[in-house]
């Protein structure tokens, strides 16, 4: 099996925290979907910073820092492609057909970046 870098681990984690989705993520960084899946399930661990016991480690410190930063980037494109959209001007150019899909991809990716980061109760 190939090793994957941890610049690639935090890439995954960041584009699943930030709503992609696994297969989207699979396609994009050339993994399978069961390996694009791990990695996004692990980035609640990697976003606190732990390895599961409270110990710090360093590749998880180093993951967080770049998921950080890649998240961050991500957030401020879509902060700036929202200011955009604001644009009274640029909105009368558009079809109705294309203002709702654009619509419907930003809650569909904000309940899924909602949903990802959200810590989850386990099952009893």
């Amino acid at each position: 099996m190939k090793q994957i870098s941890t610049e690639k681990k935090a890439a995954i984690a960041a584009d699943f925290a930030s709503g992609e989705s696994v297969q989207q993520i699979a396609r994009t960084h050339g993994v399978s979907p069961s390996t694009a899946l791990k990695y996004a399930r692990q980035t609640p661990a990697i976003v606190s910073s732990t390895n599961g016991s409270g110990a710090s480690d360093p590749e998880i410190l180093d993951l967080t820092s770049l998921v950080g930063k890649l998240l961050a980037a991500k957030l401020e494109t879509a902060i700036a492609i929202q200011e955009h959209v604001r644009n009274p001007k640029w909105l009368m150019q558009q079809t109705a057909g294309d203002l709702a899909v654009l619509i419907g991809v930003n809650f569909d990716k904000m309940g899924r970046m909602l949903d990802h980061l959200a810590p989850r109760d386990k099952p009893s």
